[in-house]
């Protein structure tokens, strides 16, 4: 087997995109080497490189547009098939967030969210449910989410903008379940 370097997350990170096989390398703590299309190794280059290449190639929410994807949307379906992924790497990611895509204001895409977006808006939910509306993570019961006239879905009804009690409580545990370190640790900021 071929000895590899370890890996440069600073480099890595800045790239808008990533082959899933050079993905799998850096949540290996490896410099992935150059990779050309449809390229599948002769040897599996490490140790768990084979898992984690084979599972992120028949993903259809990595590879709907290919074998590149953004990292921040590698990083996620990684922690979701709960795949180690080096502090270091996630770390050298956050601080270089996607570029939204620029449109004039009001516009708005059809493409459905990346797992970055989604977390910014999971994170806001959450954030404004237990800022606003005194949500209480782990609590059997909270008044945020239910039907009563000062619950969330009661207020977004007396805005035009009706949702029933249960997709409001489907979204925050979402993100209660996505933040959970973070709700367990109020001085770490949401999602970093």
């Amino acid at each position: 087997m071929t000895v590899h370097a370890p890996a440069d997350f600073n480099k890595w990170a800045r790239r808008d995109t990533w082959h899933i096989a050079e993905g799998a390398m850096l949540i290996l703590g490896l410099e992935p080497f150059e990779i050309k299309a449809d390229w599948y190794p002769p040897r599996p280059p490490a140790p768990g490189y084979l898992d984690i290449y084979e599972t992120a190639r028949r993903s259809r929410r990595l590879t709907a547009e290919g074998q590149e994807v953004s990292p921040p949307d590698f990083l996620a379906w990684a922690r979701e098939k709960k795949y180690p992924v080096p502090p270091e790497l996630e770390e050298a990611v956050n601080q270089f967030p996607p570029k939204a895509e620029h449109r004039p204001q009001g516009e708005t895409s059809d493409a459905p969210l990346h797992e970055s977006e989604r977390d910014s808006l999971l994170r806001m939910v959450l954030g404004m449910a237990m800022s606003k509306y005194d949500y209480k993570p782990g609590a059997p019961r909270n008044p945020a989410t239910g039907g009563n006239r000062d619950s969330i879905s009661a207020d977004l009804g007396r805005l035009g903008m009706p949702l029933d009690a249960d997709t409001v409580r489907k979204f925050i545990k979402e993100a209660e379940t996505r933040f959970k370190d973070t709700i367990s640790n109020p001085q770490k900021p949401l999602g970093r």
